[in-house]
């Protein structure tokens, strides 16, 4: 078995709010994409056990052009779930410092690839 790193991945655009409505049908693009994503790598030879993904958001608040690629961990939120909201405020806090609290989330792209540090 090849140990080599295939760099498939699916990036879609979004462009919507993130709210709890908007989060169901993110997490089902998401669910698609992963599906789709470790397709392609069984099809490239690679063993099913040894497939792993990550599934992001690129995030910024309204009003704002500098977005993130948020990757969750299971210390975001309550653990039970990916909570890419929990993570974004994390990640951006510690990028800049501060958070625009007054401001809406938005999702400009939907992406899942194969880890990147692997």
């Amino acid at each position: 078995m090849c140990e080599c790193l295939s760099v498939y991945e699916i990036q879609e655009p979004s462009s919507t709010f993130y709210t709890p409505q908007n989060k169901i049908s993110l997490l089902s693009r998401l669910d698609k994409m992963t599906k789709d994503v470790r397709l392609e790598l069984e099809k490239q030879g690679f063993e099913q056990s040894r497939i792993h993904v990550e599934r992001m958001l690129n995030m910024r608040f309204e009003g704002t052009d500098t977005a993130l690629m948020i990757l969750p961990t299971k210390n975001d939120g309550d653990g039970k779930e990916e909570d890419f909201e929990a993570a974004f405020k994390r990640v951006y806090k510690a990028e800049f410092g501060f958070l625009l609290n007054m401001n809406r989330i938005i999702v400009d792209d939907v992406k899942v690839s194969p880890p990147s540090s692997v």
